[in-house]
């Protein structure tokens, strides 16, 4: 039976937030920070639709893998999700040039992000900040590494903000390498704008809606150096059930270009 929690109305005023146990919180994350965070959320995130019970610390580790169609979402989603997991993070991959913003560099830092650093700024200037953010250790690696030890990932796999409401990008498959590396299960999260034009780009501030799709287990053994058809076979079948739940279409000869064009 389909489970749904509305976001407003829940109820929780912020006062409400502030008080709610977060027995597994990251102590280098603000509690404060977080709730606020959550209070803001309620604002954009307008309902959250299935059995919200597979996001649970329970379950742990798994790869949360969303699509990607706005900044704010980048944001706001990961902090509604730690506070539905009574605080325990899920770590998520993010672009290092989203350290340069204002406030979203500290969130990013705390809350044990893994930046991806092999792209470079849009501005060439920033880029002679880009080795301040790279650690020495890939982001696949370090991703691996907190799956092994029993933390959860959250992935991003079309790789940039695609605006496009009905198509998804080909993606990236890095979630299903991962996925192959260490047997953990992909949960598709697909992230829908219910009040938006179908015909228009998808805007920053757009009202979301979130709907939580079935684990995916990986059918082959974990290995090392999954064969590149495993992998293939797995991105696709994450690609297609993402697109489900994300309300998109999704074709593996997707256009390949970073954005779409409306």
């Amino acid at each position: 039976m389909t489970e749904k929690l509305l976001v407003p109305p829940l109820g929780l005023k912020l006062r409400q937030i502030m008080r709610h146990p977060l027995p597994h919180h990251n102590p280098r994350y603000p509690s404060r920070v977080l709730r606020s965070m959550v209070w803001l959320a309620q604002r954009f995130v307008v309902e959250i639709e299935n059995d919200l019970g597979v996001v649970g610390t329970e379950n742990d580790p798994m790869i949360v893998v969303l699509n990607h169609n706005q900044r704010l979402e980048a944001v706001l989603v990961p902090a509604l999700l730690t506070y539905l997991r009574d605080g325990k993070t899920i770590h998520f991959l993010a672009d290092w040039p989203m350290m340069l913003i204002p406030g979203v560099g500290v969130l990013y830092r705390r809350n044990d992000v893994i930046l991806l650093t092999h792209k470079n700024a849009k501005f060439r200037f920033f880029n002679r900040f880009k080795s301040r953010f790279d650690t020495g250790v890939p982001a696949q690696e370090q991703a691996l590494n907190l799956l092994r030890n029993g933390s959860s990932i959250g992935v991003f796999p079309e790789a940039t903000i695609n605006r496009d409401p009905q198509r998804l990008m080909r993606g990236s498959p890095g979630a299903a390498k991962m996925a192959l590396q260490t047997g953990v299960p992909i949960l598709p999260i697909g992230i829908r704008f219910p009040y938006h034009p179908v015909d228009k780009p998808i805007s920053d501030f757009a009202k979301m809606k979130l709907v939580v799709g079935k684990p995916i287990t990986p059918s082959h053994p974990p290995e090392d150096a999954p064969k590149r058809r495993h992998v293939h076979e797995l991105h696709c079948h994450v690609m297609t059930e993402l697109a489900k739940v994300s309300g998109k279409s999704w074709d593996l000869q997707a256009n390949k270009r970073r954005k779409y064009v409306l």
